[in-house]
């Protein structure tokens, strides 16, 4: 009987200590998951305030700047294309 006794006592504490390292990661994910929260907030806050709306807005018309340059040299290549397949066919 003393040798189950003792094989009690030595799980309630693995019991005991699986216990206290639940208790301490849970604490600790707790603590994240508030700081994630308040980061979350805070780029809520500031992401539509007026510096960051301009700085996208730059942003995009930047990127319709590039794409317009592109087709319009897209543009001049087809039309010289065209312009020797015209000559072609009148030829």
């Amino acid at each position: 009987m003393v040798g189950h006794f003792r094989s009690a006592e030595a799980s309630d504490s693995q019991q005991s200590d699986s216990y206290r390292a639940y208790e301490e990661l849970h604490g600790q994910l707790e603590a994240r998951a508030r700081t994630f929260a308040q980061i979350l907030g805070l780029m809520d806050s500031t992401y539509n305030d007026r510096d960051h709306r301009q700085r996208r807005a730059r942003a995009e018309l930047a990127r319709v700047d590039r794409d317009l340059k592109k087709l319009r040299a897209e543009i001049v290549a087809l039309e010289e294309h065209r312009t020797k397949l015209v000559a072609d066919l009148g030829a």
